[in-house]
């Protein structure tokens, strides 16, 4: 880069997101005109992006990152943006484009815009900005916008010759592609900020956090961020101290980048800490190294752990250290992530949108986690049904049974081992725990030769499975598992391999908490024998097997809770024998009834023991223990079993629910309420005045309330009354909730409010601007702009006026269909000026598009029509014609006409048939691939087009519906189809202009062998004895259903329509509205009246009558729909001459 100036390419369209192109204009701007333009939140600049308002002054800047044919954007320009601008009343207007312009282009804007605009200069183009950023003076902001240095540049190169020694060639090389790779979905956060500003400062930096929560992708972005903003030139992936050393001493700018440096280096072998001191003096050097910068990653347990071992380590080192979490991340952070995975997978259109409109439920799902995301989108089967594929994708978030199976399989044996171990246990389990029955259960495994080590199944099962946690109170590790998900789908799978890990776990199980788990939830996949066996093992070591009664639920998140809450809260001794009981009652073995009533007499004898601690969970189950006890068939005294529990729920002053035993022991029970009467009443009322008066000091009004409300209920139980005395303490409690708290609790809800509606707006635009980015910017004002258009063009005057003249009449229907949108236009409109002469027949037509393809191709006219004709299928079902370049490429029309190669793709692109949108390729019009297909039918043999029109069999399909409405200057039709059902096109649009092209290639052997026998049939099906009654049963098909203004006018109506209907229509042969009249006289209205009555729409009032569920056939003559329909009838039997 001599002389300050370096040539830039970038394409900033395609590598900036809109919000990063917007600032990036605003900053060069900045930099150019040395002005501080303000920035304004997303969604709320009304049509501006940036503004300097000095002493009077104001600019106003507005940045596009549009990539279209420069006639769409003036005419944006002209119709949307210019009245904004004329508004506003800027001093001075900067205006700036991702695309390139033309000086006479840029003219025209500027013209457009006076007196706004006062230069060319306020209008920057891409050749523009890649102008001033290859100037020194822009350096800094191309280094800022780090999106911009893809591997289009010659960067990598360099940086992959510079990096010298051979070892870490291949490695660095692809490590840093994948950062680039990456670039493309990465979200700055605020833990990339922080990271970055500690490696700007110190030249090091250590990030530390949970597997998957995005170190190496934060490490990844630094490393660019260096190489492009900073000029380093050479960058090193290094797996171990010894790597550092040989990068240390290249003399150039360089990158070194140690992912998992502590489970790569400081293992249990590691005993001496000499890589620790190496190190420790590498880190020390490096910050005072002008030539290197050092990112480090790790698992925060194991850094943690580290630190224990080698506090000199931990000196130096902690000064660096960055901690990640995924929970600081937004939900805009945590959608812009999703979309971002979303933009780079290789879906359909069908199956991007699909999951685009899920975006709310996915942020917001407990199991969100963008490694699950992306490894989804990556393996997906753009063949498959988009609502099915959908609906995979919450089976694999929800319960990713096939997701889990997947990385199930390829982890090794050992590994799968210890993921069964850490199921059967109480989660989270402590390390030590976990890794003792690891040990003892691997020495049952004598098939494996070479058994891993447990830290090397742990790093193993850290990458998808499990993630580990430092306890720093009780300095040790917890594990649990990194979804709920994994849990689930690792019972199901123990369940169906029970056999092959039973010796296993039976043998190396350590703790009674494991014993118990695999009989309670496996005791039916298990055979008589083996059930005894565990049974036994279970009664056997009730009393003298350790337990790990640790709780450590602290370290569940929200959304694990409820998976894990039964097992950890299931272990304690009572709980237990409570699931041993439950599962001993499913299949008795009488040699251990002994052991049940024994200790459960036991236990009972204790609630009376005061000085004996019992847990409140035991004393929760301790009702449904008794009654499993009764059931196989232990005797108890009831009224002293529910004398005691009383008692002791007295005691610990617990929450009273002994209605339980109203089913277990009836009388009892009856006896005990009317001997304790008074003391429940007592106990109740000072219960509740201690349990209010608590929450009334703790200002907590909602849990007081709820206290309130649960008094009288309660009350109602025990069959006691709520007295006036009670009544009015609680009304007296009441009285004396501080006002102060429900003023704080208002103020607060508004703070929330307000900050959630800001984070509600900013996540709104940010789910707009990529729904811009991925499907592409709306048209605008088409139908009112056509005739402007055509005149603006560089067509000739007899062309344009051809146009316009075809524009307002009813015919050559073929190429009004390239008049409906721009890109249809545009493609038009490069084909007449190449050939100076419109076809107005249909045949001619074709041909004439076809040839002027080839032509600006490398592409033989034969060999393009064969693709054209072979492709049509595999897109005209489909609803719409957006395709990526793999869809494309993978279909058999071009495996078989261009044996795929790449470059006929490009020269497909080239001559115009498909426009690049983003990632999509959009087939410009569905007649450039539908009538060469047509016309191929047409020639075809007389048998084999027979053939063909008979397999158009359409009476499988479902019907469409309809629904039209009247407005005050308009009739606004909508057509939908269902979501169950069977359709042969999707998009009903291109079914018109599919049967219109039939009619028209081949009228006479289509309305033979198709249309006419399809009306034919369907004509007498409906047949009946009057025409009434035929008109009846037509209406009754159709599900007609009209709504009638009071001044009886027609100004709605929904019908379903039928393939045969559509045929007809399609046609302009006859059409469905016209069955039914427009206008009622008044004396029909009187008669509507008094048979139906008069419903509220919205501003209307309507009648709306219904004719498929009318049985009385009178108002059709009424009306005389009967004269209206036989009209139409008479009109299609006379066209295609059936009766």
């Amino acid at each position: 880069m001599d002389g300050g100036i370096s040539l830039v390419n970038y394409n900033y369209h395609k590598l900036l997101e809109p919000m990063e192109f917007q600032k990036f204009s605003r900053d060069v701007i900045q930099m150019r005109d040395n002005i501080f333009l303000e920035s304004y939140k997303e969604g709320k600049d009304q049509g501006i992006d940036g503004g300097y308002f000095h002493q009077g002054s104001t600019i106003i800047f507005q940045a596009k990152r549009w990539k279209c044919d420069y006639r769409t954007l003036y005419r944006h320009l002209k119709n949307v943006e210019r009245e904004k601008v004329e508004k506003l009343n800027p001093d001075r207007y900067i205006l700036a484009i991702a695309m390139d312009l033309s000086r006479l282009e840029k003219d025209k804007i500027k013209e457009l815009f006076h007196p706004y605009i006062k230069s060319s200069d306020d209008i920057l183009c891409e050749s523009d900005f890649n102008n001033l950023l290859g100037q020194d003076k822009y350096k800094s902001i191309e280094k800022k916008y780090y999106k911009l240095w893809m591997p289009s540049t010659n960067v990598l190169q360099n940086l992959l010759n510079s990096t010298q020694h051979g070892v870490l060639l291949y490695e660095s090389a692809r490590e840093f592609e994948e950062a680039l790779r990456r670039a493309e979905v990465f979200v700055k956060t605020k833990p990339y900020n922080n990271a970055l500003k500690k490696l700007e400062e110190k030249k090091v930096v250590l990030i530390s956090g949970e597997p998957g929560v995005g170190k190496t992708s934060i490490a990844y972005q630094l490393g660019r961020y260096f190489i492009q903003s900073k000029r380093y030139t050479a960058f090193y992936w290094v797996k171990s101290v010894d790597d550092i050393y040989v990068a240390l001493r290249s003399e150039e700018k360089k990158v070194i980048l140690f992912d998992d440096f502590w489970g790569s280096i400081f293992q249990e072998s590691s005993v001496s800490g000499k890589d620790e001191q190496r190190l420790a003096k590498i880190i020390e050097r490096i910050k005072d190294d002008k030539n290197s910068v050092l990112i480090l990653t790790t698992r925060e347990y194991i850094l943690k752990q580290g630190f224990k071992k080698h506090a000199d380590l931990k000196d130096v080192v902690e000064k660096y250290k960055l901690e990640c979490r995924l929970d600081e991340y937004r939900d805009v952070e945590k959608v812009k992530i999703f979309f971002g995975h979303l933009k780079q997978s290789k879906l359909t259109w069908q199956q991007t949108e699909e999951m685009f409109h899920e975006h709310k439920k996915i942020v917001k799902h407990a199991n969100y986690n963008p490694r699950i995301i992306e490894m989804f989108l990556r393996n997906v089967d753009i063949k498959e049904h988009p609502q099915e594929f959908v609906e995979n994708f919450w089976d694999y978030l929800e319960c990713p049974e096939n997701f889990w199976q997947a990385i199930f399989n390829n982890l090794s044996t050992e590994a799968k081992l210890l993921s069964i171990i850490l199921l059967i246990s109480p989660i989270p389990i402590q390390s030590n725990n976990l890794k003792e029955m690891y040990n003892r259960c691997l020495k049952q495994m004598d098939n494996v030769i070479e058994k891993k080590s447990f830290q090397e199944c742990i790093a193993e099962l850290e990458r998808t499975v499990i993630k580990s946690l430092a306890f720093e109170e009780e300095s040790t590790i917890i594990i649990k598992f990194q979804n709920p998900s994994v849990q689930e789908y690792l019972h199901s799978y123990l369940h169906h391999h029970i056999d092959h890990y039973f010796d296993i776990l039976l043998h190396g199980m350590c703790y009674y908490n494991q014993l118990v788990y695999l009989l309670t939830d496996f005791s039916n996949d298990l055979s008589d024998e083996k059930y005894r066996i565990v049974l036994k093992k279970c009664i056997d070591n009730f009393e003298s097997m350790p337990r790990i009664t640790k709780n450590f639920m602290d370290f569940l998140d929200d959304n694990e809770f409820e998976y894990f809450e039964a097992k950890i809260n299931g272990n304690s001794t009572f709980h237990q024998f409570y699931d041993l009981i439950c599962c001993y009652g499913i299949r008795k073995l009488s040699e251990y009834q002994a052991f049940f009533e024994k200790y459960i007499k036991k236990f009972s004898s204790q609630l009376g023991n005061f000085d004996l601690v019992i847990e409140d969970e035991d004393l929760d189950i301790y009702p449904h223990v008794i009654k499993k006890c009764i059931s196989i068939g232990i005797s108890f005294s009831g009224l002293n079993i529910i004398k005691a529990y009383y008692d002791r729920i007295c005691y610990e002053n617990r929450f009273l629910d002994i209605i339980d035993f109203k089913g277990v022991f009836p009388k009892e029970y009856q006896v005990f309420l009317t001997d304790y009467r008074e003391k429940i009443k007592t106990y109740l009322e000072e219960y509740y005045i201690d349990k209010l008066y608590y929450y009334l000091e703790m200002d907590d009004v909602s849990h007081f309330k709820y206290l309130c409300s649960e008094i009288p209920e309660q009350l109602d139980i025990y069959g006691l009354a709520y007295t006036s005395e009670f009544k009015s303490i609680i009304e007296e409690y009441l009285g004396a909730l501080d006002e102060a708290a429900a003023v704080v609790e208002e103020c607060d809800d508004y703070q929330e409010e307000n900050q959630v509606g800001e984070s509600e707006l900013a996540y709104n635009e940010v789910v707009n601007i990529f729904k811009n980015d991925i499907f592409g910017e709306n048209s605008f004002f088409w139908e009112e702009d056509l005739q402007d258009y055509i005149r603006n063009s560089v067509l000739s005057e007899s062309l344009k006026n051809e146009l316009i003249e075809l524009k307002e009449k009813d015919e050559c229907w073929y190429i009004h269909e390239f008049l409906k949108d721009e890109m249809s236009f545009l493609f038009l409109e490069r084909n007449l000026i190449d050939e100076g002469v419109l076809y107005k027949n249909a045949m001619l037509f074709t041909f004439q598009l076809i040839a002027n393809m080839s032509s600006c191709s490398d592409i033989p006219n034969q060999q393009l029509i064969g693709f054209l004709i072979e492709i049509c299928p595999d897109i005209m079902y489909r609803e719409n014609a957006m395709l990526t370049k793999e869809e494309i490429m993978s279909t058999e029309a071009y495996k078989i006409h261009f044996e795929d190669e790449e470059r006929f793709f490009e020269q497909l692109v080239k001559c115009g048939l498909f426009v690049e949108q983003g990632k999509w390729y959009e087939l410009v019009n569905i007649l450039l691939v539908m009538m060469p297909f047509g016309l191929f039918i047409a020639s075809l043999e007389q048998e084999d087009k027979i053939d063909y029109y008979n397999s158009m069999n359409m009476e499988k399909e479902w019907p469409v519906l309809r629904v039209r409405k009247k407005k005050t200057s308009a009739v606004e039709g909508n057509i939908y189809t269902a979501d169950i059902g069977f359709y042969y096109f999707k998009n009903t649009d291109w079914e018109r202009v599919f049967f219109k092209m039939f009619f028209e290639f081949d009228q006479a052997d289509y309305l033979e062998y198709y249309v006419i026998p399809m009306t034919h049939t369907y004509f007498q099906e409906v047949n009946r004895d009057t025409d009434i009654e035929t008109v009846a049963i037509v209406l009754k098909n159709l599900e007609f259903t009209i709504d009638i203004n009071r001044n009886g006018e027609n100004v709605g109506d929904q019908m379903s329509v039928p393939p045969v209907w559509r045929v007809i229509e399609s046609l302009d042969i006859g059409y469905i509205f016209d069955l039914v009249p427009y206008n009622f006289s008044e004396e029909q209205m009187n008669y509507i009246a008094k048979k139906f009555e008069i419903i509220r729409e919205g501003e209307s009032e309507i009648y709306r009558i219904n004719f498929g569920r009318l049985e009385n056939t009178e108002i059709i003559s009424e009306l005389e729909i009967d004269i209206s329909a036989q009209r139409v009838f008479k009109k299609i039997y006379e066209v295609l001459q059936i009766c």
